[in-house]
């Protein structure tokens, strides 16, 4: 096999695996219809050639494989060419695990939240301990510049997502995985395009814990009721972790200041030591137990571990901080379900110290729906003031199911906290340049490039 080409290959994932395959040594091409960072600057530095849209004429002549991305529908002209030409063809999951996994041991972190942090701090300690570990994850770690790596030792750290693998695939993407230690870190609904309720949600992470071998384990979250009770699925060791008092891996005293977390750790009642981080909040506490519980069943110096996670410079988007301009800090950051609003917006105002005016796009399929609005309500509220974007590509909800963004407004009012909607990206930046004030952090929250409001705030901020 020498050629492949890549259907939607800007995804965060596909990017990455174009990066993997081409450090292989295979020749790879690829499509799609939108390029933004940091996937496009990943292709862009690879050399990568792409095609912009979709059209049969993308497929090179002579092709030996086709990897399939899951936003792509089956009804693309693309890929419609491929079924009625019979090409070679196959999801990301189905392409890592065929070509990738074969003869390593798969390290899957899955859950609702936290899963690129925690594969990323996993990563890297492993990395900083010698062992030369092999990663794919949907995030860019800063220590490593991308969000894949090719090692030479035999673990793989995975980032197992919950999200159906392909038009003609809809098991969820971490079944493909096959994972020796899997560590799940909250179940949550989300994905309600493919998911119905919290019961389809749970089923399909019962499905993943039941593959675990019994020469293998789960790391799972004391602090998650509905992630603990998958724990008695597994035929493999239980290690649990979190801030709960019963959770053998257990953080405590967390404090944040002078832009640190500092935080205990005691692993099966065990005190290893307090340590220190530059990630902010509660939340990513939580994410450093589970690479720590992870750990745990690969026999190594866990005070080592939590040594090389201290020295964790971070993921991009997550809480990442673009700039500060007029004395006022921009923080650019991933979070798109309720859960992770809050938490973000209470961990930045924490680290920080600061007022926070909080952006944010409703972009996912589950928060443009109206059944997430009290809780995105109760998140946003958080925040000393809340701006909110018109939702992009409503015609994809069914009408009836659309969130209403102005409702949205104004039930944030309804707890107490000022809010703003605007229906353009271009009006946010002006309006919050001019609300915010010295020693305030501007918050940008969505899981697409929002427009480029991080930078484009940066730069009203600095004529200030």
């Amino acid at each position: 096999m020498k050629k492949v080409h890549l259907i939607g290959i800007c995804g965060s994932g596909m990017a990455s695996l174009a990066g993997m395959l081409k450090a292989r040594g295979f020749e790879v091409t690829g499509s799609d219809e939108g390029f933004f960072p940091p996937a496009a600057d990943l292709i862009n530095e690879l050399g990568i050639p792409v095609k912009e849209g979709y059209s049969p004429d993308n497929l090179p002549a002579a092709l030996d494989l086709v990897v399939v991305g899951n936003v792509i529908r089956a009804d693309n002209p693309e890929a419609r060419a491929v079924l009625e030409r019979n090409l070679p063809h196959t999801s990301l999951p189905g392409a890592l695990r065929e070509l990738f996994l074969g003869r390593a041991r798969p390290l899957v972190v899955a859950g609702t939240h936290g899963k690129t942090t925690t594969c990323a701090l996993l990563a890297f300690a492993l990395s900083e301990m010698g062992l030369a570990p092999s990663f794919f994850l949907g995030g860019v770690p800063r220590d490593f510049g991308r969000g894949y790596g090719l090692g030479a030792g035999e673990l793989f750290v995975l980032e197992g997502d919950e999200y159906d693998t392909a038009f003609f695939d809809k098991s969820p993407k971490f079944m493909h995985y096959l994972p020796e230690v899997a560590a799940i870190t909250s179940v949550e609904l989300d994905h309600l395009d493919i998911y119905r309720d919290i019961r389809e949600i749970e089923a399909a992470f019962r499905g993943l814990v039941e593959i675990i071998p019994e020469k293998g384990g789960l790391a799972v979250s004391q602090d998650d009721p509905r992630a603990r009770d998958l724990a008695r699925f597994c035929r493999g060791r239980v290690v649990t972790f979190g801030l709960s008092p019963e959770a053998q891996v257990r953080g405590s005293q967390v404090v944040s200041k002078s832009g640190r977390t500092f935080f205990s750790v005691t692993v099966a009642q065990k005190r290893l030591g307090r340590f220190r981080s530059s990630l902010p909040g509660r939340h990513n506490v939580r994410n450093m137990l589970a690479a720590v519980a992870m750990a745990s069943f690969l026999d190594i110096d866990l005070n080592k571990v939590l040594a090389a996670i201290s020295r964790f410079a971070g993921v991009r988007r997550r809480q990442e901080l673009v700039g500060e301009a007029a004395g006022v800090r921009v923080i650019d950051d991933f979070a798109h379900h309720p859960t992770a609003i809050g938490e973000t917006i209470e961990a930045v105002r924490s680290f920080y110290g600061a007022r926070v005016l909080a952006a944010f796009e409703p972009k996912t399929n589950s928060t443009r729906r109206k059944s997430f609005l009290a809780p995105l309500a109760d998140a946003l509220a958080l925040a000393d003031l809340a701006v909110i974007k018109h939702p992009p590509d409503m015609w994809k909800i069914p009408e009836e199911e659309r969130i209403d963004p102005v409702a949205l407004k104004h039930e944030i009012e309804a707890r107490g906290a000022p809010a703003a909607y605007f229906e353009e990206a271009s009006e946010i930046a002006p309006f919050l340049a001019r609300e915010a004030q010295e020693g305030d952090v501007i918050l940008v929250m969505s899981n697409g490039p929002f427009d480029g409001l991080p930078h484009k705030v940066l730069e009203l901020l600095s004529k200030k």
